[in-house]
């Protein structure tokens, strides 16, 4: 019986979508966010469009440059499929010019390589939580 006044708390899993064309990036990122609780997915720059279709993502980190389709090409069709989805541009070839397609497309954080997995999961719950810095 629920008393008056309780509050009924829903619990929902995060979800996350791993994009990267090199596989043990992919596997790094997986067992970092996972360590914190997300049900992550792994996706590469060629099957990514069957992931975005399958199912609306809470966070979606991308690598930018990648053979298949490129991180650009990624945030477009993410902002489409899961719009409310949080984004992370990861890249090692960082520029002014993909900071700038960064924010056209929302990008939430920019994150450069190298970068500590403790950094990532601090980078996670941050976006998550609406208080990760923005990119401006």
């Amino acid at each position: 019986m629920k008393r008056k006044g309780a509050r009924v708390l829903r619990h929902h899993q995060i979800e996350v979508l791993v994009i990267d064309d090199k596989h043990d990036m992919r596997g790094l990122l997986a067992e970092a966010l996972a360590s914190n609780g997300y049900v992550v997915y792994l996706a590469d720059g060629a099957n990514v469009a069957e992931y975005l279709d399958a199912r609306q993502y809470d966070l979606i980190i991308t690598d930018l440059i990648m053979s298949g389709m490129g991180g650009l090409q990624v945030l477009g069709l993410a902002k489409e499929k899961s719009p409310n989805a949080k984004l992370v541009m990861i890249t090692g070839y960082p520029s002014q010019e993909s900071l700038r397609f960064g924010r056209e497309f929302g990008v939430d954080r920019y994150l450069v390589k190298p970068f500590s997995m403790g950094e990532l999961r601090q980078v996670a719950r941050n976006v998550l939580r609406g208080t990760g810095r923005m990119i401006r």
